[in-house]
């Protein structure tokens, strides 16, 4: 392998890992108990514990052959591919659904003479049973002046589909869902489905998503399965359970406030994981929230 091809592949892995670190260091939210650059310091130490959205960044060994089950995932979603084959390089990091996805940087090339590589970001997601299949793929593009990829160029793919109501999501994801109303100043719903997993997620913010100001109010999931959904692996000093209409409720939170609520009911399970510009909610918000879900 020569020397320049070496260094596209060490700019690749680390612009996507970057940014899967810093998509990890914005979901971080205050303990109440720590000055900004403080909690900031903590966030970039401990960056590996943190999410967006449930990814949460590889900061361990990033080949193939060290993480057996992404390659093997990785091997299975991609071996009935036919007219391109994909070499696996780097797993940049992992979402815990209903099963598993897994964001995978591989290299990519036409099975025709003489045809160029490609650098693609691959999302594969593997149910609980092992099934797989490719959620997504996104190429890495080059700057035209350091033939390198930038970091505008690496996205993370996003394995959710948007839809203008809640009744598309439902009908894209399978199965039901009752959500509570939203709250004041946060009136912007959006509705996606993850039809790979099997997830519903509805979020309420004071804008769209696509303003980097945007407030969330809270993120509201369900997915069929047991699994902790939330997608928040932040370390709260509080954890306790309560009762709500019959379902153990999870509740993580810091100085009285509550910021994840997780539990499941039948074949479900459910999350909520709140924000409110950092603020949290009160148990008793957080439970009227629980029994409004469904």
């Amino acid at each position: 392998m020569s020397l320049n091809i070496i260094k596209k592949v060490a700019a690749f892995v680390l612009a996507g890992t970057m940014i899967l670190s810093l998509a990890a260091c914005e979901s971080t939210k205050d303990s109440g108990t720590e000055d900004s650059s403080s909690a900031q310091a903590e966030s970039t130490q401990d960056v590996k514990d943190n999410s967006l959205g449930g990814w949460e960044v590889n900061n361990g060994k990033l080949s193939l052959k060290e993480n057996a089950e992404a390659k093997a995932a990785f091997e299975k979603a991609t071996e009935g591919l036919t007219g391109y084959e994909y070499e696996p390089i780097a797993l940049l990091g992992t979402q815990i659904v209903s099963g598993t996805n897994y964001s995978i940087l591989a290299r990519g090339k036409a099975v025709v003479p003489d045809a160029e590589p490609s650098y693609e970001i691959i999302t594969i997601y593997e149910d609980l049973e092992g099934n797989t299949e490719v959620l997504g793929m996104d190429e890495v593009l080059f700057d035209t002046e350091d033939d390198v990829p930038s970091s505008e160029n690496v996205q993370i793919p996003d394995p959710f589909e948007g839809f203008s109501t809640l009744e598309q999501a439902v009908k894209a994801a399978g199965f039901e869902m009752s959500v509570p109303d939203a709250p004041k100043w946060y009136e912007t719903a959006i509705y996606r489905a993850n039809t790979g997993t099997q997830m519903l997620e509805v979020i309420y913010s004071d804008k769209d998503l696509e303003n980097e100001d945007a407030v969330e109010a809270y993120r509201i999931r369900k997915a069929i399965g047991s699994d902790d959904i939330s997608g928040d692996y932040n370390d709260y000093s509080e954890k306790t359970e309560v009762s709500v209409s019959d379902n153990q409720v999870s509740l993580k939170g810091n100085d009285g406030k509550v910021f994840v609520a997780t539990w499941t009911s039948g074949e479900f399970t459910y999350a909520i994981d709140i924000d409110m510009d950092g603020q949290g909610l009160s148990g008793d918000e957080i439970i009227a929230l629980v029994n409004a879900t469904k």
